[in-house]
């Protein structure tokens, strides 16, 4: 019989294979991810045992084994993780535009990661929030932007842009969760 997947499991699954499609974290922390799963429960599905086992997201089934998971997700805290990894890695100084890029892919209902369609389903301000900034990035691009603002004042201007709408999008979050 196959073990039962926790919702804590498939939540977390589902912002990992997120993280991994757009770059914002790497498939070693999906690996330890997997690893403490191990650790915690005496019965675990088996593509936790498939994604501890290969240190690459190409290796085997593991990408597809974490897109499964996902599927299993209630996806409650999903768009709030994202926006809150994205949020410290602006203010790490990341690039911003880089940043914008890997958000981006929220502004669709369904996404495929791992082999598998995933439905992404996030409030209309945060897809709201996400075209703004996109708009925002090609103001400033070097070549083809339309705004005065060029160089490490572009940058810094787009990250200030970038902090602004995400903590109004965690505002909204926040308050459309009570």
């Amino acid at each position: 019989m196959p073990a039962e997947i926790p919702s804590q499991l498939a939540d977390e699954a589902l912002f990992l294979n997120w993280a991994v499609y757009t770059n914002l974290a790497p498939w070693t922390e999906v690996v330890a991810w997997a690893d403490g799963w191990i650790e915690r429960l005496d019965v675990w599905p088996e593509q936790i045992t498939e994604i501890s086992l290969n240190n690459r997201p190409e290796d085997s089934g593991a990408r597809k084994a974490l897109a499964e998971l996902a599927q299993k997700c209630q996806a409650r805290d999903f768009p709030q993780q994202l926006v809150e990894r994205a949020l410290s890695k602006v203010q790490s100084g990341q690039n911003p535009s880089q940043i914008i890029s890997e958000l981006y892919p929220l502004v669709f209902e369904n996404i495929e990661m791992g082999g598998l369609e995933l439905p992404v389903a996030p409030p209309a301000f945060l897809k709201d929030a996400l075209y703004q900034l996109d708009y925002d990035a090609e103001s400033i691009d070097p070549e083809y932007g339309w705004t005065d603002i060029r160089g490490e004042a572009a940058s810094a201007w787009l990250q200030n842009r970038i902090q602004e709408e995400l903590q109004s999008v965690l505002t909204q979050l926040a308050g459309s969760n009570k």
